[in-house]
């Protein structure tokens, strides 16, 4: 279906019956201020496309700052009017903690309640597909794992690279294939798989650039990454990479936008999400980036390949609940430790089983 989903993700943009960029959406009494501050995780290519658009379309300067996915670190001190990219249940808990400004944008209407706040507070913008690869040059497709769940098999001890553990999309990993043991009441062999998927895992790196560099000079065989940045590194530098089509399904982020509390300018900042957020928008870049869009506008001009993907079961309380246990044990395992009781125990000592940050992901079957 990753296969597929290359093919597909060709978009047919027709841009009538999609809504644009229009200084008429803003209250008429309200004055837009001709400059915005947004700050954002999407990559530099990504935000020089989109600030041109709007720029043509309004005339407005955006200056941008690209931050990493820590996005609420980065707004400490700090006082952008707009962010813009990281998973969208970042979005949640700064809603959940007064931060955001609620704007319900002209589509507020058409948009279904899993793709904004209720009061408007955040809305999607797109979803990209996580792959999972290898390099064969130096692995046989044979050889290579054929699920998510493969990363777990001892031959493939020291040969698995991914990034930071803090990175959202790498934290839906875990979790949500902690859910399937969960949702079969099997979290101790769910803890048991935890242990041996860290034993596989050669390095975690800060970033994207030092993983491929380690993929592509044989350092290791089998990485994890964006789809967008595994596009990027495979074609930039040549690297004989493969997707691997996992038989237990792909996993999604789901990328938010929102407007800040504090902007000091909220009438431009309006304009933006409405524009940013919106189905032309969205369907733009989702051709230009292969990404993929998430407002029901958008999805009109899919392909059915891509709009059919049925999602797996998955259930977001019981990933809310058991979020920071099943991290924790992830962080606390090191690497060859035998699991026993102590371990989980202690881990559980360590840790307050709260309601805080989780992530969303959706895992589809192959076909």
């Amino acid at each position: 279906m990753i296969k597929k989903f290359f093919v597909s993700i060709i978009l047919i943009i027709l841009v009538f019956g999609l809504v644009s960029c229009d200084n008429n959406i803003v209250e008429k009494n309200k004055i837009l201020e001709d400059e915005l501050l947004v700050y954002t995780t999407y990559s530099d290519d990504v935000m020089k496309y989109i600030t041109e658009q709007f720029k043509k379309e309004t005339g407005i300067t955006i200056d941008y700052k690209i931050i990493n996915s820590n996005i609420i670190e980065n707004l400490k001190d700090s006082n952008p009017d707009v962010i813009l990219g990281g998973d969208m249940q970042i979005y949640k808990n700064l809603k959940i903690n007064n931060k955001l400004l609620p704007y319900k944008t002209s589509w507020f209407n058409k948009t279904s309640d899993e793709n904004r706040g209720i009061d408007g507070s955040w809305y999607t913008t797109l979803k990209e597909p996580i792959v999972l690869f290898y390099n064969s040059k130096y692995i046989t497709a044979t050889n290579a794992p054929k699920s998510w769940m493969d990363l777990s098999n001892k031959i493939y001890k020291d040969k698995i690279i991914m990034e930071n553990i803090n990175e959202p999309y790498i934290k839906n990993i875990i979790l949500n294939l902690m859910y399937q043991f969960e949702k079969d009441n099997k979290e101790a062999e769910g803890i048991i798989f935890l242990q041996q998927l860290k034993n596989n895992i050669y390095k975690f790196e800060e970033s994207s650039e030092d993983l491929f560099k380690e993929i592509q000079n044989k350092e290791t065989t089998i990485g994890i990454s964006k789809l967008s940045t595994y596009l990027k590194e495979k074609n930039d530098n040549n690297i004989p990479l493969v997707e691997v089509d996992t038989t237990d399904g792909a996993i999604f982020e789901t990328e938010a936008v929102a407007i800040l509390k504090n902007s000091l300018h909220p009438n431009t900042a309006k304009l933006f999400l409405e524009f940013v957020a919106g189905p032309k928008m969205q369907l733009e870049i989702a051709k230009k980036f292969n990404k993929i869009p998430t407002n029901e506008e958008s999805l009109k001009y899919i392909s059915q390949d891509i709009i059919n993907i049925k999602p797996m079961e998955v259930d977001l309380n019981i990933i809310n609940k058991n979020e920071e246990k099943w991290m924790g044990y992830f962080n606390n395992f090191e690497k060859e430790k035998t699991i026993n009781n102590s371990i989980i125990e202690q881990t559980n000592k360590n840790i307050n089983n709260k309601n805080c940050y989780s992530v969303i992901r959706y895992i589809f079957s192959i076909s």
